[in-house]
């Protein structure tokens, strides 16, 4: 049976969601730092909102850069960042992510460094990320 060229969409879809969830949902064993205990604000250095922009413009640009031709996969794509965007920002207000986690995540300049950004998060902030990106409930 042979794939349709539905079937050949979906398929790129999935790859192209995947490449983005993988930015926000990887986890690592290693952590420093720990978080601090009030939101992050501006006064602070890079603010949580910082951290949803910068992982929206990374993730913008591996799309354009991406080999997903079909205008409408591209399309559906791109109407999943603001989502994703505004899912990390909360998953940061509300874990009381450190200034050094806040700040690489506002620097990363593509997928490898923000993947490497979430050594500086701590294990339950790492857990409620990914827990959030899939939909979970954050609040304890």
């Amino acid at each position: 049976m042979h794939a349709g060229p539905e079937d050949k969409r979906r398929v790129t879809l999935r790859q192209a969601v995947w490449v983005i969830a993988a930015t926000l949902t990887a986890t690592t064993t290693a952590t420093i730092g720990t978080a601090c205990s009030r939101r992050a604000g501006a006064a602070d250095g890079a603010s949580c909102r910082d951290v949803g922009a910068q992982l929206f413009a990374v993730a913008r640009k591996q799309l354009a850069d991406s080999k997903a031709g079909d205008p409408a996969v591209r399309h559906r794509i791109e109407g999943l960042l603001a989502p994703i965007r505004d899912t990390m920002v909360r998953a940061c207000e509300d874990g009381g992510w450190s200034l050094a986690a806040r700040a690489c995540f506002a620097a990363a300049a593509d997928q490898a460094a923000m993947l490497t950004c979430h050594q500086a998060l701590t294990e339950t902030q790492r857990e409620r990320l990914v827990q959030s990106a899939a939909g979970g409930k954050t609040s304890d």
